[in-house]
Order: structure tokens, then C-alpha cells, then sequence
């Protein structure tokens, strides 16, 4: 497994994504586009301009969105590591801190798509919208410091 570093450097580029993203949201128009080409089937491209690396083969995704029938802009981060391996709960939820979401993994909605022999994990995250629940638990490696919560 991967470890996930983050330093000065790595955090000072977290900031920089996330300022882009937050001053350039994708519309509503290209997000449902992108909705047609993954229910279609088709492999939609990560937007270059909104991911960086991260040491150890780290991918991160961070966009702002405009969804249909949202009053909000929505956050989506999408995290992966090496091909064929896929990040634990501690190491989603650090990159969900640090890029300032509210919500920890399985609190968000969150799904795995499979590109290029990378596993990518995609939550989103509705500012003002704390109700929102995951629709499938996805296959995700767990942290063995993580001790299971009392339901």
C-alpha cells in the first residue's frame, strides 16, 4: 500500500487547486454532458487543469460543480493511487479535510470507476445539504487504525 505524504509543498498546491476550482465551477451543461458519456459507457477524461500528484502515485480530481436542480455548487474530489490499487478510509478522509470538505467517507456519496487500470474513488459533497446519504457502499480498503463506529 501507498503511504500518503503531505507536506508544505503538497499543501500549498492543494490550496492552489482549490482556488482554481473554486473560481472557475463547471457549469451545469458540461456536467450533465459528462453524465451522458459515463451512462453511455464512455470513458470521461480527468479535467488536467483541476488535478495534481501527489507523492507516491497520488491522483486528485477537485472540481466545483453546477448540478441541475441544486441551488449549490457542488465539491467532487476523485483519488487515486497506483494502478490497481485503491486509497483506504484514512487516506480518503485526510485528502477530504485537506481539500475542506465537512463530510468524512461514508457520510458523502461516493462510487469507484476503473480507467486506465486506475481506481478512482468519487465523492461529492453539497454545501447546506448535511442530508445527503451514500448510494452504494463501494469495495474500499480499510484503515487498520480505523475502529468501527457504535450504529
Amino acid at each position: 500500500m501507498n503511504t500518503l505524504l503531505i507536506g508544505v509543498a503538497e499543501r500549498q498546491r492543494i490550496a492552489a487547486l482549490r482556488a482554481k476550482a473554486e473560481a472557475a465551477p463547471l457549469p451545469a451543461e458540461t456536467v450533465k454532458r459528462q453524465l451522458a458519456r459515463r451512462r453511455r459507457g464512455e470513458t470521461v477524461p480527468v479535467p488536467p487543469e483541476f488535478t495534481i500528484e501527489l507523492p507516491e502515485g497520488f491522483r486528485v480530481t477537485y472540481t466545483i460543480e453546477h448540478w441541475l436542480g441544486s441551488d449549490n455548487n457542488v465539491r467532487c474530489l476523485a483519488v487515486s493511487v497506483a494502478a490497481g490499487e485503491l486509497c483506504d478510509v484514512g487516506q480518503v478522509n485526510l485528502l477530504l479535510e485537506e481539500f475542506g470538505f465537512t463530510g468524512r467517507f461514508r457520510q458523502l456519496p461516493a462510487w469507484i470507476e476503473t480507467s486506465g487500470g486506475r481506481r478512482t474513488i468519487n465523492l461529492i459533497e453539497e454545501p447546506g445539504r448535511e442530508e445527503l446519504v451514500m448510494l452504494d457502499e463501494p469495495e474500499l480498503a480499510t484503515d487498520p487504525d480505523e475502529t468501527p463506529e457504535a450504529e
